[in-house]
């Protein structure tokens, strides 16, 4: 079977193809744009070589914009893609260029496989589920959509176009964390960056309503396992959640269990604006039917465990 991941030097891109490449059996190839301007200058990939450089799967520069991204559909030939790459930069306000650098490439995937029959898993986002009330648990199908930006509607509208096309799954991701987040910078998990600050001698500052601030947090081997069954079953949309939020102030005393001489929380003030969301927490009914029901997700004192274990 061959698999095509897009987006493939990024985090989740790289930890799919690392876990592909230990099962065997599969002939992969992964494409990413390698570089963290797109143009715009507020536009952001964040694939990097060295989350790659442990792998043996090829993987070429390439802009999925670009006719030569259709020459590698057309030459490779896949029966599944999975489809990560994107423009990162959730709070860009140019529009016109978000959805060009979002929708316009996944058009092409979609054509592809409307006329090979290939399967396609792509990446969606909980942000198109927009702010929600606490204790508000969201469901695929059920609960309304309102993004309040424009990455959230971008996704948003790749799975209203990817809704004809029946050997398709739409992934919902709430907040992923676990290794190789390093060359996401800024846009890195806040655990990830709590930790990586830990080891730079430096405080990571949380915002002043942390307390208040509720995250679905899950961790990367229960995306990649998703990931990985979704490749042979399943289709519509998928909550990549665990059905648990925590909110960010939980999140640092949980590590500072871990790290024992982790500092005390600094605070600074929340200016992100009104698209920030305070709280998420998603329906695992559809991912547990997709696992199984013997599945149970990570839990965030083992994830985060995990984490400092792995830590390069």
């Amino acid at each position: 079977m061959k698999i095509l991941v897009t987006g493939a030097a990024g985090f989740i891109g790289s930890s799919i193809l690392k876990h592909l490449e230990s099962l065997g059996g599969y002939e992969l190839l992964g494409v990413d744009y390698f570089d963290k301007g797109f143009s715009p200058p507020n536009s952001f990939s964040f694939g990097s070589f060295r989350n790659v450089s442990d792998l043996e799967t090829p993987i070429l520069a390439i802009d999925i914009k670009e006719e030569s991204f259709v020459r590698i559909l057309i030459d490779y030939r896949p029966d599944v893609i999975i489809h990560l790459a994107a423009d990162s930069n959730t709070l860009s306000s140019d529009q016109y260029s978000v959805l060009v650098n979002n929708v316009e490439p996944f058009r092409k995937i979609l054509a592809y496989c409307s006329k090979t029959h290939s399967r396609l898993v792509y990446a969606s986002s909980a942000s198109v589920y927009g702010s929600t009330d606490q204790h508000h648990i969201l469901t695929e199908n059920i609960s309304p959509i309102n993004p309040s930006t424009v990455h959230a509607y971008s996704k948003y509208q790749m799975e209203i176009l990817a809704r004809h096309l029946p050997n398709s799954a739409g992934l919902r991701f709430f907040t992923v964390y676990g290794e190789r987040e390093s060359a996401k910078g800024s846009t890195a998990s806040v655990a990830y960056q709590i930790i990586n600050s830990y080891f730079n001698g430096k405080v990571f500052p949380l915002f002043s309503d942390s307390a208040s601030t509720y995250r679905d947090f899950i961790y990367i081997s229960d995306v990649v396992l998703a990931c990985t069954k979704l490749i042979d079953n399943g289709s519509g949309i998928y909550n990549m959640s665990t059905g648990i939020s925590h909110s960010y102030l939980e999140l640092y005393q949980i590590l500072s269990t871990l790290i024992t001489d982790l500092p005390e929380p600094q605070f600074i003030p929340n200016n992100v604006g009104p698209s920030y969301q305070h709280y998420t927490r998603g329906s695992i009914d559809r991912l547990k039917e997709l696992l199984g029901a013997h599945w149970y997700p990570t839990p965030i004192e083992v994830g985060l465990s995990q984490l400092l274990e792995n830590w390069k």
